[in-house]
């Protein structure tokens, strides 16, 4: 049965010839178990030591005749190392590839939208219509960065609610100047690739083709040269990388990443 814990079995009870045998039948793990963090009691079977105790001390009693003998007895847990809380932070293995990826996601939209304007003429238009291109390129550089911003705001947001140790452990104004300053160049590097397509559907499905495994080689690279255990990197490599923005934006994740651990 399930429900029984613990029994006794009472082999030889002969008290005049002071003989006493039993068998204590148990189908969990006596005294204490393992858990995250140290050992706890096992509440199911605690019992099982004390009530054989009670025993012996009764046998004691009968076999000396006297009421007032008492056999004393005490336990004690084996010395063992407490168990260790497993620390695991599945977020901190791929947090240096995920968060690239999600503040470059407006980099395609940012750059069709440019190819669209000029795909229809509608820049033509606006000029022909006295707008001034300085205007233009200082309004829609301002209105990019804003949609960038907010959708910065909401990552950021989320992730210290739902308390990533990239946004608890490092002090927000380390993360807040990277993500602004990338903002940035983002726009502007936006503004600087628009200038090769001249459609906007192209632009668009070329945009997300490159954006992943951009992503995956600066991740790559900037890991391998920021590896502690390779030493110091090479510093012409570092500079060569940065011309690209994104390798800057994935190396200065990848320092506060590691500042983490």
């Amino acid at each position: 049965d399930n429900n029984v814990v613990f029994g006794y079995l009472f082999n030889t009870l002969n008290i005049p010839n002071q003989e006493l045998s039993y068998t204590v039948a148990f189908n969990r793990t006596v005294g204490y178990i393992i858990r995250p963090g140290g050992y706890t009691d096992n509440q199911n079977t605690s019992n099982v030591i004390a009530n054989s105790l009670l025993i012996n001390d009764a046998m004691f009693r009968l076999s000396k005749g006297s009421s007032g003998s008492q056999m004393t007895f005490r336990t004690r847990r084996f010395p063992t190392p407490d168990g260790e809380e497993l620390d695991l932070d599945i977020v901190g293995f791929v947090e240096g590839f995920y968060y690239l990826l999600i503040l470059h996601f407006v980099f395609p939209v940012f750059m069709a939208t440019l190819v669209q304007e000029k795909e229809h003429k509608l820049r033509y238009l606006m000029n022909m219509m006295g707008l001034d291109n300085r205007i233009y390129w200082i309004v829609t550089f301002f209105w990019d960065y804003a949609f960038y911003f907010l959708s910065m705001a909401v990552f950021v947001i989320m992730g210290v609610a739902l308390r990533f140790r990239f946004f608890t452990i490092n002090g927000a104004a380390n993360y807040m100047l990277l993500f602004v300053f990338w903002g940035f160049a983002l726009v502007s590097f936006s503004f600087f690739v628009a200038t090769f397509f001249r459609s906007q559907r192209s632009a668009l499905v070329v945009g997300y083709i490159i954006l992943l495994p951009l992503v995956l080689i600066s991740t790559i690279v900037n890991d391998t040269l920021l590896d502690r255990e390779s030493g110091s990197p090479n510093q012409a490599v570092i500079f060569f990388t940065s011309l690209l923005p994104s390798f800057s934006l994935s190396r200065g994740i990848i320092l506060l990443s590691n500042a983490t651990r």
